[in-house]
């Protein structure tokens, strides 16, 4: 799917469930902390569609909303500053987008053009883990949207093994 019809099929599935789109500012914001722009799409998600709850579980997380009702995390930039804190070696460039339940997240990899989704699932090799995912954003969003939830696909343990 094209970012066209992706963000056509946000918009009809989620039709009068979104909220206001971010404000060019908090992106902004959030770009200088990462220190890397958002991938296209995530940008424009966030600037013309919703500031957040784009997804169908409604749990993208908000860029200006500190009080964001469909979500239990904060806000992204808050976010993204505790998953650095937390877990020695996150990398950088991967900043949270939601939580998939069961102490599951689907994260964004900002250096790829396409926003590599990387995940983290607490069981995959004994221990919590950060792992590169095989599909991009609009990959996901597509099969989210399709109703195909092949969540968790966990590693073998190996280098693609953050934990």
């Amino acid at each position: 799917m094209t970012d066209d019809e992706i963000t056509a099929l946000i918009r009809r599935k989620r039709a009068g469930k979104l909220q206001a789109p971010a404000r060019a500012e908090a992106v902004a914001e959030v770009e200088a902390v990462v220190g890397h722009r958002m991938p296209a799409l995530l940008r424009r998600l966030y600037l013309d569609v919703s500031d957040g709850g784009f997804d169908p579980y409604n749990a993208a997380l908000s860029l200006d909303d500190h009080d964001f009702l469909h979500s239990d995390a904060g806000r992204l930039v808050d976010e993204y500053l505790q998953w650095r804190a937390h877990i020695p070696g996150y990398p950088s460039h991967v900043v949270p987008l939601l939580s998939l339940g069961c102490a599951m997240w689907a994260h964004v990899d900002w250096s790829t053009p396409e926003g590599r989704i990387w995940r983290w699932d607490p069981g995959p090799c004994e221990r919590h883990s950060l792992f590169r995912d095989t599909v991009s954003l609009s990959e996901q969003l597509t099969e989210w949207y399709a109703g195909v939830d092949r969540r968790p696909r966990n590693p073998p343990c190996g280098p693609d093994c953050l934990s």
